[in-house]
């Protein structure tokens, strides 16, 4: 609850590197096995997302999108869905530095399941979230950004755009 109040208070004039700070931290605690850990972790992120400058949680986010624990990509992933659709009107730069590298990342190391090697779970639905949120904001620009994704790729990403998964 503390913590709560502090990103209410804190939102509006948090910078950079409290940022880059808070935000790894709290994503360490979506991969606990214990629910109320979880579950109060997603809390205080939602908070972060309403309080803080969308803007300046993209690079922080993608970074957890990407190179996160695989029990937290799934979240990260949809957190990273839904700031694309608040910030692309005004940061298309920053979505296109920050968030597509987190796409093709995913489209090239996704197994035919859905699964990440090694990884614990399925980010299919997520990936297809995110490829959605892109699409719905850079229209088919986003494939023209992808031209140098393998054939098998582009095909994925071809078909998650056709058959878009609701959250």
């Amino acid at each position: 609850q503390a913590l709560l109040t502090m990103i209410r208070e804190v939102g509006p004039y948090a910078d950079v590197p409290l940022i880059n700070s808070l935000v790894p931290q709290l994503v360490q605690n979506l991969a606990s096995k214990n629910q109320q850990i979880y579950t109060t972790t997603k809390e205080v992120l939602n908070a972060v997302v309403q309080h803080i400058d969308n803007g300046l949680l993209l690079q922080p986010f993608a970074n957890s999108a990407q190179y996160g624990n695989a029990r937290v990509k799934p979240d990260m992933i949809d957190k990273l869905s839904d700031l694309v659709l608040e910030v692309y009107v005004r940061k298309q730069q920053s979505v296109i530095r920050h968030v597509l590298p987190v796409l093709w990342h995913l489209l090239g190391n996704m197994t035919s399941s859905g699964a990440l090697p090694g990884g614990t779970g399925n980010i299919r639905d997520a990936t297809n979230r995110l490829a959605n949120s892109l699409h719905l904001q850079m229209g088919d620009a986003l494939l023209e950004y992808g031209g140098n994704l393998t054939q098998r790729h582009l095909q994925t990403l071809k078909d998650m755009l056709a058959n878009p998964v609701q959250q």
